[in-house]
């Protein structure tokens, strides 16, 4: 028997409704948070080469819009969302939510870097075959 927590539970919901809704791709964005110093903007990824190829496509445009430190793909294919999900998967770490600066930089570009995540999702699309 297998007990679950009520975060573990919610992630099963949220990768039960992604991979029964017919999406090509699942997207997660987060704020990252460590010991108020570190910074950056990076992009964790599962294994396969579509995910990589999405993960570098959005990462590319959020970090030209928030001009932060670019922390790059990181395979994390132990991540629950990234492994349950039956479709390329990624989790974007926006910035450093504990980190003064890194705040103060994503602060006011909300919309921009909205717009970057999906400007990225639809250079994947295009090299992917699809149209997004």
């Amino acid at each position: 028997m297998t007990v679950l927590t009520e975060q573990q539970h919610n992630l099963q919901a949220v990768c039960a409704h992604a991979n029964e809704s017919g999406a090509h791709i699942f997207v997660s964005l987060h704020f990252n948070a460590f010991n108020g110093r570190a910074g950056g903007t990076e992009t964790l990824v599962g294994r396969s080469a579509a995910a990589v190829l999405l993960g570098h496509a959005v990462q590319a445009r959020v970090q030209q819009v928030l001009q932060l430190p670019d922390r790059g793909i990181k395979e994390r294919p132990d991540l629950y969302v990234l492994r349950a999900t039956r479709m390329p998967a990624i989790l974007v770490e926006t910035c450093f939510i504990d980190n003064d600066a890194d705040l103060r930089r994503y602060e006011g570009r909300e919309d921009a870097c909205a717009h970057a995540v999906a400007d990225g999702i639809c250079q994947y699309g295009d090299a992917a075959g699809f149209r997004v």
